[in-house]
């Protein structure tokens, strides 16, 4: 029973009870019955007023609420008149302006967040409270490779998987690694944000692969024309001493003339390899931007590894071929745009570097496939897998593994498939090593 009905059942007792009273008490006076059971009568009719101006803010109210469960924000109440009741309408009012204006800027910077999400180079990757993701933008999902939402931190592919679960284990607020994906540098950031009242985790993923190259390459230039100035210009006084030390060795006793012109010889020789030492480090920085032209990606191929075939029959190595048999030299030319000669030469050391890490006896499976659209080229040694602390460093500048090594092998090979815009890795395969090149073929 509602507080109305009972207001109206509460004056209708009242003034039957007051009017049977009336009745009852002055049934030989009629005429002042009649006017008191006027005045009761009237009395009645200002009860009935006073409660239907009582409840109408409250029916007003009511409405208010409703605005409320409808999430109705745009709506107003007016105001009734009555002071007491059109200062809670203003309130009420004003609230109602501010929910929607807080939903408006909700609604504006979720939508700006989308935008900025959607065009944004960086991968953001939001998790909900069970490691499952919520959501993620199209640049995460093609560093992953995948549809992310609705899969868990452990389903993501190698490496991170790993590196994110370990990132989420992590008790800090903001924290971040740098893992490396073959010849790719990633940076992964883990930051810690409140959602209804919870702690959530989103992930954001940078490429620092050409960033972290540009600046690798304007250090190590710098380096390398210093270090070429100085030592060239030391050459040159030495070897100007040694060929003036050489003519005077006619005036020597003839005992003594070999000896020193051994001496000399092997100084001059060893000079000539310095130089070639430091013309070796001065190409990189002299590579010249690619000559493009049509060029058979097959035959560059077949060529560096006939040259290596002798380097192979020492180490009784074999070359295995895949998809290679419908692309003799009589068949039509898979043609790819590329400088031709830095190919060669990137096709030479790859595969000189396979040949150097298979063990005696094992065979090289070199592949090829061709698309429309793109060629891809992958050499797999059968040896054994690259250790992780050296995974981490391949492509470096001047890091080395072999003894007598510079480092600048796997460099030059960076340099120019990225000035070719192609993508390469190096990685661990189930049985070795695969390294991986692929080409756009465009309007080859």
């Amino acid at each position: 029973m509602t507080l109305r009905v009972l207001f109206i059942g509460y004056l209708l007792a009242v003034h039957v009870i007051a009017g049977g009273a009336v009745a009852y008490l002055l049934r030989s006076d009629r005429i002042h019955f009649f006017y008191i059971e006027a005045i009761l009568l009237v009395s009645l009719g200002v009860g009935f007023v006073l409660l239907q101006r009582f409840f109408a803010p409250l029916k007003l109210l009511v409405s208010g609420a409703e605005f409320l469960r409808e999430s109705d924000f745009s709506s107003r109440l007016q105001r009734t008149g009555q002071r007491e009741m059109d200062t809670l309408i203003d309130v009420f009012n004003a609230m109602l302006a501010g929910l929607h204006d807080e939903r408006l800027t909700a609604i504006e910077q979720r939508h700006l967040l989308s935008s900025i999400m959607k065009e944004l180079p960086t991968g953001i990757i939001i998790c909900d409270f069970a490691e499952t993701i919520s959501a993620a933008n199209p640049s995460a999902e093609a560093l992953l490779g995948r549809n992310l939402v609705g899969q868990t931190l452990q389903e993501l592919p190698a490496p991170y998987s790993n590196i994110f679960t370990i990132l989420y284990s992590e008790k800090h607020h903001h924290c971040s690694r740098v893992v490396s994906i073959g010849a790719r540098r990633v940076r992964c950031t883990r930051v810690e944000f409140y959602d209804r009242g919870f702690v959530r985790s989103a992930f954001i993923v940078d490429e620092l692969t050409e960033e972290l190259r540009r600046s690798e390459k304007a250090a190590y230039e710098k380096l390398i024309r210093v270090f070429a100035h100085e030592i060239n210009n030391s050459m040159g006084a030495v070897r100007s001493i040694l060929q003036s030390l050489r003519t005077y060795t006619t005036q020597l006793y003839a005992e003594d003339r070999t000896d020193a012109e051994t001496v000399i010889d092997i100084a001059s020789e060893r000079t000539n390899s310095l130089a070639a030492f430091v013309q070796s480090f001065a190409e990189i920085i002299r590579l010249p931007a690619p000559n493009l032209a049509p060029c058979d990606i097959a035959l560059v191929v077949r060529n560096a590894s006939i040259l290596l075939q002798s380097f192979a029959d020492e180490k009784q190595c074999q070359f295995t071929w895949n998809n290679f048999t419908e692309h003799s030299l009589e068949s039509p030319p898979i043609l790819i745009l590329a400088d031709k000669t830095q190919l060669e030469h990137v096709m030479l050391n790859v595969l000189k570097n396979a040949l150097e890490a298979s063990p005696d006896n094992a065979f090289l499976d070199i592949t090829l496939e061709a698309t429309p659209q793109e060629v891809r080229v992958a050499l797999h040694n059968l040896g054994d897998a690259i250790p992780a602390d050296i995974q981490a460093q391949l492509f470096t500048p001047f890091f080395t593994t072999k003894p007598y090594g510079q480092g600048i092998g796997l460099m030059l090979v960076r340099e120019i498939l990225t000035a070719h815009n192609a993508r390469f890795s190096l990685e661990n395969s189930s049985n070795g090593a695969l390294f991986t090149m692929i080409f756009a073929r465009k309007a080859a």
